[in-house]
């Protein structure tokens, strides 16, 4: 089990310096546009960066919010390895509520959150990270309820914000895998707390491979639906093994993220609250 885990992470890895080069890339061909309204209008989701030590911004990946000191990422994004090789010494801290939440390297960020720790778990490819100093709720900046309905029905509607795709339409429409087909490529990913969802259109495991974007369904409550967080974008797992190295993109790869409600109630005890405050059992459609 773990070494297939492990064999998922090993992709990860690979793609690291073809994944930076192509995303550079992209934000020159886009720097004249905006950022997608879709976008900048999801309240919930913060950036998480990685701050070196001359102040420079580098942009790991989207970050949730559940508390005013609790937010969610992927475990693969949170690891500090990479950018402290790719950019020196340096530290967490989140951007929320402002558009350059995110670019990749912003140069005019005012207001940013230190990150006091990060809980990583390997297993679940979940990071709880923990803020400094509490964020402040308004009208940009606001935290996700968090799904606690153990068991997400194959016909739930699944929608992810690829926040690496801010300029254009980020919101994908996902869909469970087949459950033979996810046990082949990862067995037991069930009990590990992990959703298997399929391919989606253009797809890019060699841009998207680090997860870490929220994935919303919707909540059945007695005055209105409500919008809930129940997982967060993991890896991918791909038979093809020039993929498995970056050498090439695999259009069909299934997709491994981690599980909200699992691990609603380690939430909830991180950031000392009752985890009825923070999470809905609602039916999911």
């Amino acid at each position: 089990m773990l070494g297939n885990l492990l064999g998922i992470l090993a992709l990860s890895l690979a793609v690291l310096t073809t994944a930076q080069a192509q995303m550079q890339a992209s934000v020159a061909d886009n720097s004249t546009q905006s950022i997608s309204a879709k976008l900048s209008a999801t309240r919930f989701i913060s950036g998480l960066f990685w701050v070196s030590d001359t102040g420079s911004f580098h942009r790991r990946c989207a970050a949730t919010i559940v508390t005013e000191t609790i937010l969610l990422t992927s475990a693969s994004c949170a690891q500090s390895d990479y950018p402290l090789k790719q950019y020196g010494a340096g530290s967490w801290a989140i951007v929320s509520g402002t558009d350059n939440r995110f670019e990749p390297e912003p140069t005019n960020i005012t207001t940013s959150s230190l990150v006091e720790n990060i809980q990583v778990d390997i297993i679940t490819n979940l990071a709880f990270i923990r803020l400094k100093d509490p964020l402040k709720f308004d009208s940009t900046v606001m935290p996700v309820v968090l799904n606690s309905l153990a068991t997400v029905p194959l016909e739930t509607v699944l929608t992810t914000f690829n926040t690496l795709d801010a300029y254009g339409n980020p919101m994908l429409t996902i869909t469970q895998g087949n459950q033979e087909s996810c046990e082949l490529m990862l067995p037991d990913h069930q009990q590990m707390g992990l959703l298997c969802t399929q391919p989606v259109q253009e797809q890019s495991l060699l841009l998207d491979y680090l997860g870490g974007d929220p994935i919303i369904a919707f909540s059945e409550q007695p005055s209105a639906p409500l919008a809930v967080l129940v997982g967060i974008t993991g890896l991918y797992y791909s038979t093809v093994a020039e993929a498995r190295v970056g050498i090439v993109n695999d259009p069909t790869a299934y997709r491994f993220s981690g599980l909200i409600a699992p691990n609603v109630d380690i939430v909830a005890g991180i950031a000392g609250v009752d985890a009825k405050t923070i999470s809905s059992s609602g039916n999911l459609y």
